[in-house]
């Protein structure tokens, strides 16, 4: 019926168009993002349980022969280097959303040792392209066993799907260094970040949400997911 509707729609140069659904549903949400629906005020909490032991022990096995210049860990930086990492965050967030700066953040999960911010850079290694904040472990807000992405962020470019995909990988496999099987992130569902991670199986408490149909050009959001 759907098919029909918005034709009728269309011909009555309808300009907002909405309709409710559940807001548990995964399948429901995926119907009508086919037909340019989209969920807003909504933020899905994702889990994924890493249950494949030999491929992830080779993963991180070659991981650790084959260390990406391009894909670092906060605490591996030097101290007197920091600040200059921390500038970079801020610019990149910045560009996601002025004024948005997780510098005290970072230094937080760092200090405190609550877990680890994984910071992703071009090939050039000259530009930071991606951020995740992490947690993990008893006495953080991830909890015993669990990898908690509290914040991570791409640059909108080119390769912002492939780039998101490293970020989400690099999380895993800090996880699996850890011996954590449990990775858990919040997005909001009007987010490209969520769309692009057919990885992480999410469920939704919320009861109901209001989608809305995009009328003009679609906003290109860095990929990002957040709690």
């Amino acid at each position: 019926m759907i098919i029909p509707v918005l034709e009728r729609l269309s011909k009555l140069e309808i300009q907002y168009a909405g309709l409710f659904t559940f807001a548990q549903s995964p399948k429901h949400i995926y119907l009508y993002q086919k037909y340019d629906f989209w969920p807003r005020f909504l933020t899905a909490i994702m889990t994924k349980i890493i249950t494949d032991k030999k491929n992830n022990e080779k993963r991180l096995e070659l991981s650790q022969k084959h260390e990406s210049q391009h894909e670092i860990r906060f605490s591996e930086i030097q101290k007197d280097v920091k600040s200059l990492i921390l500038q970079d965050c801020k610019y990149l967030t910045n560009g996601i959303f002025p004024g948005l700066d997780l510098q005290k953040e970072i230094l937080a999960v760092d200090g405190q040792k609550l877990g680890d911010t994984i910071l992703l850079y071009d090939p050039t290694g000259s530009k930071l392209i991606g951020i995740a904040i992490c947690h993990y472990g008893k006495g953080t807000e991830a909890g015993s066993n669990v990898c908690y992405i509290k914040f991570a962020a791409i640059s909108t470019n080119n390769n912002s799907h492939s780039n998101f995909i490293r970020m989400l990988n690099s999380v895993e496999l800090m996880a699996l260094e850890k011996g954590i099987f449990k990775i858990t992130a919040g997005s909001n569902m009007e987010r490209h970040g969520l769309q692009s991670n057919d990885q992480l199986w999410f469920q939704n408490r919320v009861p109901g949400s209001i989608h809305a149909q995009r009328k003009q050009t679609r906003i290109q959001h860095s990929f990002c997911l957040y709690n």
